[in-house]
C-alpha cells in the first residue's frame, strides 16, 4: 500500500490508509487485529509508520480502520499505537523522524454496530443492553484526532 502511495500523482496531496479489520474474537487474544486479507494490523502499520519515520512518505496523514464493530475500536486503536510507539523508540535519538511518527493520527470510522445473520439474511442490534454506553466509553473523549478530522476536512483533501 504505502508503496503504491509513494508512486501517486500528487506525492504532496495529504493522505491516510484505512484497513479493514476481522471481528474480534474475545476468547482467542491471537485472533484480535487481523486485516480481512489475514495480515496482522499491527506488523503492517508497523512496516507502514516506519516508511514514514524514515521519510519515505512525507504526506501520510494518518492509519485507521473502517467498517468495524464499535467493540473492536478500542483494541484495534491499540495495535495501532503500540505499532507507532515501537517505531517512535526505535527512533527516539532522530528528532525529525519523532516528530514525523508523531504527526500519524490514529483513525477509526466503526459501522453501526449491527449484526448480520447468514441465514435469516438480516441485520439486527446485538441483545447487549449496554451496546450504546459501552460503544460511547471506547473513544476517549480527549483525543485530540477528532479534530485532526474536521482540519483534514477544512484542507479538502484529495
Amino acid at each position: 500500500i504505502a508503496r503504491v502511495m509513494q508512486r501517486r500523482e500528487n506525492r504532496n496531496a495529504p493522505f491516510w490508509i484505512s484497513f479493514q479489520c476481522r471481528p474480534i474474537n474475545e476468547s482467542d487474544a491471537t485472533k484480535q487485529g487481523v486485516l480481512a486479507s489475514g495480515h496482522s494490523l499491527e506488523e503492517l502499520a508497523y512496516d507502514i509508520i516506519t516508511l514514514k519515520a524514515a521519510g519515505e512518505l512525507p504526506s501520510l496523514w494518518g492509519l485507521g480502520m473502517n467498517c468495524v464493530e464499535p467493540q473492536a475500536v478500542a483494541v484495534l486503536s491499540s495495535c495501532l499505537s503500540r505499532a507507532k510507539s515501537v517505531v517512535l523508540s526505535a527512533h527516539e535519538k532522530d528528532a525529525d523522524a519523532c516528530e514525523r511518527i508523531r504527526n500519524v493520527h490514529i483513525l477509526s470510522y466503526p459501522n453501526s454496530g449491527e449484526v448480520y445473520d447468514p441465514t435469516t439474511k438480516e441485520w439486527s442490534w446485538p441483545d447487549d443492553p449496554y451496546f450504546g454506553k459501552k460503544s460511547l466509553e471506547l473513544v476517549d473523549p480527549g483525543n485530540h484526532d477528532r479534530a485532526c478530522v474536521k482540519r483534514w476536512t477544512r484542507m479538502q483533501a484529495e
